[in-house]
């Protein structure tokens, strides 16, 4: 089988966003609703952040059982995340050493699916001179706060835009993220794809970049591991 596209989250997978995300989140709860930062124990550190950023499946979960955001208050949350962000002027940097692999995956289409902002993901790949390698981002804007990872909505929409007429071809996409959900989100796509009964294989990679020491926790530490996981699967 041949690879159709690769399609990448973006947080922690190709930017190493977590502490603009962690000061963000801070401001956003403090300035923007009113909250005292200090009574949510998951905000006390960076550690605890990323801790309780590992351990639920999308930012609804995390703001309702790690954060302790009253439901009702959650949309209110989400609707303000975009001001914030754009409002917090710090770069997000690349992690070294994905050029290379965007450069070889090239020209196999890329997309990016992510729960960020695609007005924040286009910026920053602007800044990093790596936007031409994306056709497609599907922000968190772009499906229903229901419908957000590892309901497999985002990326069922960027292998549609990716593929188009070749939907119905044999072929392996690859879904490249940080996090468990991640991985899920690929196996609810496979799902949809059987169900369609289209020949498509997709395939998740977990990558761990910024936790090296994990190695229980990522199928690939470095970016030339990952490199050749996809070289591995589609042949290449």
């Amino acid at each position: 089988m041949s690879l159709k596209a690769v399609i990448w989250d973006f947080d922690g997978t190709i930017a190493d966003s977590n502490q603009k995300n962690y000061a963000i989140t801070k401001e956003l709860f403090c300035q923007g609703m009113g909250l005292d930062i200090s009574l949510i124990a998951a905000l006390s550190s960076y550690d605890d952040y990323t801790t309780a950023l590992n351990r639920y499946s999308n930012w609804r979960s995390l703001y309702a059982e790690g954060f302790g955001i009253a439901s009702e208050r959650i949309d209110e949350a989400g609707d303000l995340w975009h001001d914030y962000q754009v409002k917090m002027q710090v770069r997000t940097p690349v992690f070294p050493g994905l050029r290379s692999v965007f450069d070889r995956i090239h020209p196999v289409p890329q997309a990016i699916v992510s729960q960020n902002s695609k007005d924040n993901i286009q910026n920053c790949l602007i800044d990093e001179q790596c936007d031409h390698y994306f056709s497609k981002i599907i922000g968190y804007q772009d499906v229903p706060y229901s419908a957000q990872k590892p309901d497999p909505t985002g990326l069922v929409l960027a292998i549609k835009e990716l593929l188009g007429s070749g939907m119905g071809e044999d072929g392996i996409v690859i879904y490249v993220g940080d996090h468990a959900t991640d991985l899920e989100t690929a196996q609810n796509a496979q799902e949809w794809a059987q169900s369609e009964q289209l020949s498509l294989k997709v395939h998740g990679f977990r990558v761990g970049f910024e936790r090296t020491a994990d190695k229980d926790a990522a199928h690939c530490t470095e970016p030339a591991q990952l490199e050749q996981l996809i070289a591995e699967c589609a042949g290449l």
